[in-house]
């Protein structure tokens, strides 16, 4: 499952792509929508055909110069220009950042070369995020080291999972501001342009520790199996916590599942007790209620005025897009 068909989960129609159509580096493009231009959100255009603004370097000039050429201000405007050169910038001059790396890390087609000394990076500048330690895992998988990842899974075991969402969609939220969008199209905008390659990977990682856990199994290691896959299981739980997009949620969702898929269905598995069928029934459920209420909001979201659309939007920085998407469904569903 990659990052577009899971985005197109969270707003159907309405997001067919993993961010914005963006101009070349350098290249001139049309100035951004700004408001007046119509008399419907930027959510409501883009179900017609239209396209989140695009957005080149140079009308970022000021704003990166006002920010000091910030390792934020930097990051930012890559992502909404997709300027790479910008990205390299940030790498140079703020390597210990942990969303510098974890952007590096990230990025679409980015080469592997480098990406042990970026985890390395990563982990020293943010100690307590059990993210790089994921991502290490990962790496030695790929590279044939499961001792070395199953180490890396634990050391992730210790901490909570930051993937600075927040951060991102703040500055992108700035950066499309400073190239002269309205407040309401710079928060939609920024929102479709949060980036989520990082979900792929700890997808990816998924999969690799039940490949494990089948050979740990298959040796006889029946007990660390078990623990590989509850690794694994709360790996979806710290996804899967309400608290972030409805992708996110989904993608948790998805590798708890892929966990508990290679158990006895009639086994009892975790804390809770319960046998592994009644929890793979009850995330099913999750997962469709999840999935609902997505549809159910697009229509909403798409009818708001722009001073309506902010607010859900700070709604959704403020309380993650589930219990954002309630609000919204509450506040303005026709009575």
């Amino acid at each position: 499952m990659n990052h577009q068909i899971l985005r197109q989960l969270l707003l159907g129609a309405l997001l067919l792509s993993t961010g914005c159509h963006r101009s070349a580096p350098g290249a001139a493009g049309p100035r951004p929508t700004t408001a007046g231009t119509s008399s419907t959100n930027l959510f409501q255009r883009m179900a017609k055909g239209a396209e989140t603004p695009k957005i080149n370097p140079q009308q970022l000039d000021v704003y990166l110069a006002q920010e000091h050429r910030s390792a934020t201000s930097l990051l930012a405007a890559s992502r909404v220009t997709g300027d790479e050169t910008l990205l390299e910038e940030a790498l140079r001059a703020q390597p210990a950042d942990p969303r510098v790396a974890l952007a590096a890390l990230t990025r679409p087609g980015g080469a592997r070369e480098g990406r042990h000394s970026l985890i390395v990076a990563f982990k020293k500048s943010a100690p307590d995020n059990s993210l790089p330690n994921y991502l290490a895992a990962l790496e030695e998988f790929r590279a044939g080291q499961p001792n070395q990842a199953v180490r890396e899974l634990g050391a992730a075991a210790k901490n909570p999972l930051q993937d600075y969402s927040a951060d991102f969609v703040a500055s992108s939220r700035a950066a499309y501001q400073a190239a002269g969008c309205s407040p309401a199209d710079a928060a939609t905008a920024a929102q479709l342009a949060l980036p989520l390659p990082h979900l792929v990977q700890l997808k990816e990682l998924a999969q690799a520790i039940v490949d494990l856990a089948v050979k740990y199994r298959q040796s006889g290691n029946s007990r660390g199996a078990q623990t590989l896959l509850q690794i694994g299981f709360e790996l979806g739980q710290r996804l899967n916590s309400g608290s972030g997009t409805l992708v996110r949620d989904l993608v948790g969702i998805a590798i708890q599942r892929l966990m508990l898929g290679s158990l006895d269905p009639t086994a009892p598995f975790g804390a809770s007790g319960q046998s592994v069928q009644n929890q793979l029934d009850a995330l099913a459920h999750e997962r469709d209620t999840l999935q609902a209420l997505a549809r159910q909001q697009e229509g909403i979201v798409g009818s708001l005025s722009d001073g309506e659309v902010v607010q859900y939007l700070e709604q959704v920085a403020t309380t993650g897009e589930r219990a954002a998407a309630q609000w919204v469904l509450t506040k303005y569903s026709p009575k």
